[in-house]
């Protein structure tokens, strides 16, 4: 369950970092998590 806060805080970085860019849009995020994160990739691509 703690994937959601994770995503949503992955979502306002790259948004800060697209204003501070100036960008229109965010046409792909790469995200790499070690196995020994503990997060579910297949939740982290749901509540995207």
């Amino acid at each position: 369950m703690h994937e959601l806060p994770v995503t949503q805080s992955l979502l306002k970085i790259a948004l800060d970092h697209a204003e501070k860019a100036n960008a229109k849009q965010i046409t792909a995020l790469n995200i790499v998590m070690g196995e020994l994160s503990s997060m579910v990739d297949d939740s982290i691509q749901f509540y995207w």
